[in-house]
């Protein structure tokens, strides 16, 4: 279809910023799960979710706080925390027919990227795994269970 005004056409465009719709709707983002401005990711611990096509792991809260938005696509694949204890509400699916869901704690290290991931244990239950690299290695972070006071 051309534009009567220019003789261009008008295709090219409306591709273009649907593109940009599109990736903005479907690209997860981060959260910053913390008060106050922006910090330095230095400052920070990452959480990232492994996820596969099949299942994922989602988490719903930190410290609380819900970490979806109403408009939000996805989940976030990436959470951003300060230093210290948090509690995390966590969500797994399998296809959407599996659901289960657990509260763990953990503790955060400024300038740490953990791994949080889930698998089916032997007792047919939701097993969640935290780990941390350092030096070339994984090491597991111990994930706390978090009773209801």
């Amino acid at each position: 279809m051309r534009d009567p005004r220019n003789g261009r056409g008008v295709f090219p465009c409306f591709s273009a910023l649907g593109i940009v719709v599109i990736s903005g709707c479907v690209v997860p983002e981060t959260r910053h799960m913390y008060d106050g401005p922006k910090r330095p990711i230095e400052e920070l611990a990452s959480i990232t979710i492994e996820a596969s096509k099949f299942d994922f792991t989602v988490v719903d809260r930190v410290d609380g706080k819900c970490t979806e938005r109403l408009w939000d696509a996805f989940p976030p694949l990436r959470i951003y925390v300060t230093p210290g204890e948090h509690d995390l509400w966590l969500r797994w699916e399998l296809i959407k027919c599996r659901y289960s869901i657990a509260h763990r704690s953990f503790v955060a290290e400024a300038g740490q990227s953990y791994w949080l991931s889930s698998t089916i244990g032997v007792d047919g239950g939701t097993v969640f795994k935290m780990h941390v690299q350092r030096n070339s290695k994984k090491e597991p972070v111990p994930l706390r269970l978090v009773f209801p006071k």
